[in-house]
């Protein structure tokens, strides 16, 4: 899927910081912690965690529907989790499915309890394919606006922003 490969495939083993009781970037072999978190999911069916490590595995494998079940359990117990990072990557994962209304309500929701650039950019995408031009651009004009304001660290602005304006610059009024 080239959405995954343009996105690096939503989180990359370092950004998922480690799989239960196997740190990735101590071992660099994303298999030894797939086994580990596939064993200690049989262990327990709620532990927040162990949910979480079986959705980055299964985006990581490109495992889409299953990531969208256990993101929807951890939602379903907490809605917070990861610091919104739970919510923004099924939103994401709606989208690579192409369920884009779902994936527009939920990123619309979102977007009032957390201020993911990517999920301001991922609606952008949507409601261009639906055809609301405008309201796309507000999206994109919106985080641009709010990621120069912030404090983000520098690199992490202009990639963000470089995306944003690209975007932009596709979706003619």
């Amino acid at each position: 899927m080239s959405y995954w490969k343009s996105n690096q495939k939503l989180w990359t083993a370092a950004q998922a910081r480690s799989i239960s009781k196997v740190n990735i970037g101590d071992f660099g072999r994303f298999y030894q912690a797939e086994t580990t978190s596939k064993q200690d999911l049989k262990n327990t069916d709620d532990n927040l965690q162990t949910l979480w490590n079986a959705a980055v595995i299964d985006i990581e494998n490109q495992e889409l529907a299953s990531a969208q079940q256990y993101l929807q359990t951890i939602l379903k117990i907490d809605p917070d989790y990861q610091y919104g990072d739970a919510s923004l990557i099924y939103g994401e994962t709606l989208f690579a499915l192409q369920e884009f209304a779902a994936a527009k309500q939920h990123l619309e929701n979102h977007i009032q309890h957390w201020s993911h650039p990517q999920a301001y950019i991922t609606l952008a995408k949507i409601l261009y394919r639906q055809g609301d031009v405008e309201t796309a651009r507000n999206y994109l004009e919106t985080i641009i606006v709010k990621v120069k304001e912030s404090s983000y660290y520098h690199y992490k602005r202009k990639q963000v922003i470089s995306k944003a304006e690209k975007l932009l610059k596709t979706i003619k009024r």
